[in-house]
């Protein structure tokens, strides 16, 4: 029996986990967030995709200079408390650069979607209400509307005489949908823009609507771009992402354009490089030598090897050929240089100490420095 009870609370803890997930996800939001990117009540996830179904393409901007083109429908969602001090496009004194952007871009010929929404999205969600439109056709649709609508109608001042689309068959409230000329683009506003969220667009014929608006402004397949920027959805920019887009591509192209150098700096062009041993130079060789002279006593001998190269030196300074005899070099020289000379040639290793063999070769090389041929020859 331990297995199936076992098994049975597993279930049960699993439900319980799958339901507090599902209960988290589903609550209410207390503050909105109008992003398409947000699944919750307030989002408007669900309408980009129904745009997205119904043969739209869905671009979400988020920068302060949003990327518009030619043909481009865009959407942007206005909350009540950021409209108190940023209203719609160019009404305010100092506009934020997202409304200079979307004004210039209506004015020269753009369709522009606004959607107010209230911010406290708890408290107009409990305010709701059922109500009916009609366009100027006789067609009626019920969908869902806040309350308190007229406080959050943002107004357009410099844009034209507004023309309602769709319009509350409670008359004191006015138009649901309207349409105003800017310059030489169109101005759609919708005053309430509960029935857009997640939570209100599957009710009624709230997302009929919603179609049916866009539509009038969008030619099937266009693009519809959500500039969330107008309700403080903004993306972090550095000073090259204000300037545009093309200022971030450059900036990249030069830091590969870096990188290529850098790695361009540490490559040798042309054949490649032999690699040729390290040759020692004659100083090299000659201490060398002398080091192992003089480990192995070799004192005598050394002497000899300086006195022949000095005897070979004198020879040639005194105009001699190379086969004359020592005798005869040495006759030629004076006293000093030939007892020095002398004496080197005759140091033995058995008859001279080191320290005498190497005081002769250093007293003959002090001496064959100052030979010339003119100090060279005995007076």
């Amino acid at each position: 029996m331990k297995g199936p009870i076992r098994t049975a609370a597993l279930v049960f803890v699993g439900l319980l986990v799958v339901a507090a997930v599902f209960l988290t996800a589903s609550r209410q939001d207390r503050i909105a967030l109008p992003s398409v990117t947000n699944d919750r009540p307030s989002g408007l996830s669900a309408f980009a995709e129904l745009l997205r179904r119904d043969g739209y393409t869905v671009v979400l901007d988020r920068r302060l200079r949003p990327e518009l083109r030619t043909g481009d429908l865009v959407v942007c969602v206005l909350s009540s408390d950021f409209m108190a001090e940023t209203p719609p496009f160019d009404e305010a004194p100092e506009p934020p650069g997202v409304f200079k952007r979307l004004d210039r871009f209506v004015e020269r010929g753009g369709r522009a979607l606004a959607i107010a929404t209230n911010a406290e999205f708890s408290t107009a969600s409990q305010a709701s209400v059922d109500a009916e439109v009609e366009d100027s056709r006789g067609r009626t649709l019920k969908v869902t509307r806040f309350g308190e609508v007229d406080s959050l109608q943002p107004t357009f001042e410099n844009a034209g005489t507004p023309t309602a689309l769709w319009s509350w068959t409670e008359g004191e409230l006015g138009h649901a949908v309207e349409a105003a000329s800017l310059g030489r683009g169109m101005l759609v506003r919708i005053g309430d823009g509960l029935l857009v969220s997640n939570r209100f667009l599957g009710q009624q014929q709230n997302a009929e609507i919603m179609l049916d608006t866009v539509r009038r402004l969008q030619r099937p397949g266009g693009r519809v771009v959500f500039a969330e920027a107008t309700f403080g959805n903004i993306e972090a920019q550095g000073f090259l992402g204000t300037v545009g887009a093309w200022a971030v591509a450059v900036q990249w192209q030069l830091a590969l354009l870096a990188l290529v150098v850098a790695y361009a700096l540490g490559q040798r062009l042309g054949l490649p490089e032999t690699p040729l041993p390290s040759q020692r130079g004659g100083r090299e060789l000659v201490d060398a030598v002398a080091e192992t002279l003089a480990r192995g006593r070799r004192g005598g001998f050394a002497a000899r090897v300086i006195g022949e190269t000095c005897l070979s030196e004198a020879r040639a300074l005194l105009g001699l050929a190379p086969g004359v005899a020592r005798e005869e070099v040495l006759r030629r020289l004076s006293d000093e240089d030939r007892q020095a000379l002398q004496a080197c040639l005759d140091a033995e290793e058995g008859r001279v100490s080191e320290a005498a063999a190497q005081g002769l070769a250093k007293g003959l090389l002090d001496r064959a420095a100052t030979w010339t041929r003119n100090t060279i020859r005995s007076d």
